[in-house]
């Protein structure tokens, strides 16, 4: 899905300057995400096309082989890290230079929330795991329309683990811990969260189930418009389907089966370990 408006450089580098000077480094340009994370970042419509071109044309310069569209990680970013999947889903101009959700990431006053290079790193992450379950057209019916739920549900899952552990959850935090999950090694540590995740997506879409989003109150038959929602997934009120089952589904991820550790200890290990000192 595309925007309405333009991700300019100069848009984002005037929001992060006059607003975030803690992560003015981190995040000032799409350079700090190829030099970081190997990754090229396309803030403009169609610079991918023109650096794939660049490239085939001077083979001695950088060579990308991922690449990720910034307008596309915010989405992702607001819907895990913000809870706003309903909003991801339904809406374009929110998400564009000025709009509130843009505003709401750039300029947030609290330093542990704080946006930078990193988090565009762990949206590109999270939504590259997207579309290895197959979320989005063409995927099993239950992922078909789900794709910003599961950026919700997985953080959401993630935070629970994290303010058990820590008793706090702050934004940097999940993306600390969420980039210590896709690190080389950590892949169990991974799948413990990234596939509960899609079950919990799956059954949520199964009627036959008893947190199915067929038993949410205002539903209706119409998925498209009841995922669209803005309070999609914010309270026990609009959606007590929806947060039952994350509730039920994060204690199930702290049961031991047979001699194995639990799905909750194999990620925080990981996340554990990615915070000590090397």
């Amino acid at each position: 899905m595309r925007h309405s408006g333009e991700w300019t450089v100069a848009a984002l580098h005037a929001r992060v300057f006059d607003h975030a000077p803690r992560v003015r480094e981190s995040c000032s340009s799409a350079k700090l995400v190829a030099s970081k994370w190997n990754v090229f970042l396309e803030v403009q419509r169609g610079a991918w096309d023109s650096q794939r071109a660049r490239q085939k044309q001077n083979p001695s310069g950088p060579q990308f082989k991922e690449w990720a569209n910034a307008f596309d990680l915010l989405k992702v970013y607001a819907s895990g890290w913000l809870g706003e999947a309903g909003r991801a889903f339904g809406k374009n101009a929110a998400f564009a230079p000025n709009g509130s959700i843009f505003k709401e990431v750039i300029e947030t006053p609290n330093e542990g929330d704080a946006f930078g290079v990193d988090d565009l790193y762990a949206a590109y992450r999270l939504e590259r795991a997207a579309d290895n379950y197959k979320f989005g057209r063409g995927g099993p019916p239950s992922r078909r329309q789900t794709r910003y739920l599961f950026f919700l549900v997985t953080i959401e899952l993630l935070k629970g683990l994290l303010l058990l552990e820590k008793g706090a959850a702050s934004r940097q935090q999940l993306t600390a811990a969420l980039l210590a999950l896709f690190r080389a090694g950590n892949e169990d540590a991974a799948s413990g969260l990234l596939d509960t995740a899609v079950s919990c997506i799956d059954e949520y879409m199964n009627p036959a189930m008893e947190d199915s989003i067929s038993k949410e109150p205002g539903f209706n038959n119409d998925l498209n418009t009841f995922l669209k929602s803005e309070n999609l997934g914010k309270s026990d009120q609009t959606h007590p389907r929806l947060k039952s089952l994350i509730t039920v589904t994060r204690k199930a991820m702290g049961t031991k089966y047979a001699k194995n550790p639990s799905a909750r200890e194999v990620i925080m290990a990981a996340v554990r370990a990615s915070s000590q000192p090397s």
